[in-house]
């Protein structure tokens, strides 16, 4: 097998690794963020988006 072949079938190798662990790490942080605004439901309910988005602008 030419080394450049084994190099590119190697980068392959860990871009698949690289995008199982950021898919892992994703989805915990996703599931983490989830409950959390379960568990601070009123605070997300009171929570006022117009007003936030207005002082961004500024």
């Amino acid at each position: 097998m030419p080394m450049s072949v084994a190099t590119t079938e190697a980068s392959f190798s860990r871009l698949k690794i690289i995008k199982n662990y950021l898919r892992n790490t994703m989805t915990q942080t996703w599931s983490c963020s989830l409950a959390m605004i379960s568990t601070e439901k009123e605070l997300v309910n009171s929570f006022d988006y117009v007003i936030s988005l207005d002082k961004l602008k500024t």
